[in-house]
């Protein structure tokens, strides 16, 4: 049985963390506020959530940050349903005049410098690159229902104590992902709510374009929106109130980095947006202190930090260093997992399920084909955001007899780009028992050369618990009138 974590807070954070955490670990995550709400008690449904790189000379924020920005960018390009979406980003400054301080230029794709001839007004420095922006809207439910399907429970109910969270869930280690409220549940008295007032304008302006230094501007598209978010400020007010000027202050900074692209706005037609961003001073904190994880005080960073700091949390469950990066995954060595190609079932397959499991073996049968058609990757969140794009996992057994050698997991990997007929093969600690069950029909192979090995093996599907949930067919297999079975195209 899996090791129970409780998480504090339904905001990115948390989210963040229970997807990463769901694969190995049975996660309950209780929180006052959860996807679809619209209160003003929490942050993450009212955030421009854009990533943009935070200047830091911290390595592990860096770190952080990247690791983030590679999932998202995944996600853009392997399911725009979750709202995520890339742009290009125009990011001006005014208190740097070089690029010794963005770390992230060798990190976000199209990166360079902004000519000083092409800066618009009161801006010293420049860059353009290719950057993404997220619909909270969408991307909060997203994860919210990608997380159902994982096995993670969500529990509603204002607690007041850390021990309550523990008492609810069982469970002996928390995370304590709550954001402003840290300041009652870690006892911080750093953190402070930190207001922010933006607007949503109907419009199809469709890139990302930022200010930072001595005034914080922004204008962020809202997928699926037909609009975009203007801002920002920064203030330590703790009312509600919409400012009526600040709402002209914020067009004419807007209009000074876009070149007047919005100078006939009516700001009466606008929709203004009001929310506080957990803020602390000092800034980000991810630390465990006995039973307890942290990670909160991101501010207005949270959408930039959270699956960065996902993984960073889960290093510290683990005790392990920095060993399950996001990257573009490095390949591990694997061996053919049969002895020659004189592979064949006990006996012939009759249904689609025996026929697709057929077709994966005599796909990756031929040692030297292997590595062909199938791939060993490392834990990841990459490979973990790919296994959330099938309904289905092959397993194959190896046994000596009547003993079980190994248990081996393959998926198909996603076609991003155009490749096809290729299989991820992932750890055996990635497949969460409490998402996969094991189907009855199976495929019993053996081997015609080498019988005397006492060799043969078992090939089965592993397909969700959640019946309910809508994902596309990827092992779905039809007999061609050869008795070929083929993937269906749908």
């Amino acid at each position: 049985m899996a090791e129970s974590v409780g998480i504090l807070g339904a905001g990115i954070t948390g989210l963040a963390t229970a997807y990463v955490l769901s694969s190995k670990y049975k996660v309950t995550i209780v929180a006052r506020d959860l996807p679809g709400d619209l209160g003003l008690d929490w942050a993450s449904p009212w955030a421009g959530a854009v990533f943009h790189p935070q200047k830091t000379p911290i390595k592990l924020w860096q770190d952080m940050q990247s690791a983030c920005f590679r999932f998202y960018w995944a996600l853009a390009h392997n399911d725009p349903s979750s709202g995520v979406k890339v742009y290009p980003m125009t990011e001006y400054f005014d208190t740097i005049h070089d690029e010794s301080e963005i770390w992230y230029k060798t990190l976000m794709p199209d990166y360079r410098v902004i000519p000083a001839g092409d800066l618009p007004p009161r801006t010293t420095f420049g860059i353009k690159y290719t950057a993404l922006a997220m619909n909270p809207s969408m991307l909060l439910p997203w994860l919210k229902a990608k997380l159902i399907a994982k096995g993670v429970n969500f529990i509603r109910t204002e607690i007041k104590s850390v021990d309550e969270v523990r008492a609810i869930t069982k469970a002996k280690l928390i995370v304590n992902a709550s954001g402003v409220g840290a300041r009652v549940f870690a006892g911080d008295e750093s953190v402070s709510p930190v207001r922010g007032q933006t607007m949503f304008v109907k419009t199809d302006f469709n890139e990302l374009v930022m200010k930072e230094g001595t005034e914080y501007t922004y204008v962020i598209p809202r997928t699926n929106s037909g609009g975009v978010i203007m801002g920002g400020i920064k203030s330590d007010r703790l009312d509600s109130e919409v400012d009526v000027k600040l709402k002209s202050d914020i067009l004419m900074r807007v209009n000074r980095i876009t070149n007047d692209a919005f100078k006939d706005l009516d700001t009466s037609t606008v929709t203004d947006i009001v929310g506080f961003r957990p803020g602390r001073k000092g800034g980000l904190r991810v630390e465990r202190e006995g039973d307890v994880v942290h990670a909160y005080g991101v501010e207005g960073a949270g959408y930039i930090y959270s699956f960065g700091v996902a993984e960073r949390v889960q290093e510290l469950i683990e005790g392990s260093g920095l060993k399950a990066k996001l990257n573009d995954p490095t390949t591990l060595h694997a061996e053919p997992p049969f002895c020659c190609d004189e592979i064949y079932p006990f006996k012939d397959p009759k249904t689609d399920h025996e026929w697709g499991l057929w077709y994966f073996t005599d796909l990756i049968k031929v040692p030297s084909s292997f590595p062909k058609y199938a791939r060993k990757y490392p834990t990841s969140l990459l490979i973990d955001c790919w296994l959330h794009d099938t309904d289905s996992i092959i397993e194959l057994q190896n046994y000596e007899g009547a003993e079980k050698v190994e248990s081996r997991y393959f998926f198909p990997q996603p076609d991003i780009s155009s490749m096809s007929r290729m299989f991820v093969e992932m750890e055996p600690e990635m497949v969460n028992w409490n998402v996969w069950k094991k189907d009855w029909e199976t495929l019993k192979l053996r081997c015609d050369v080498h019988p005397g090995d006492r060799h043969w093996w078992v090939v089965r599907l592993l397909e969700r618990v959640d019946p309910d949930v809508e994902r596309k067919e990827v092992l779905a297999v039809k007999r061609t009138k050869k008795s070929k079975p083929v993937f269906d195209e749908e």
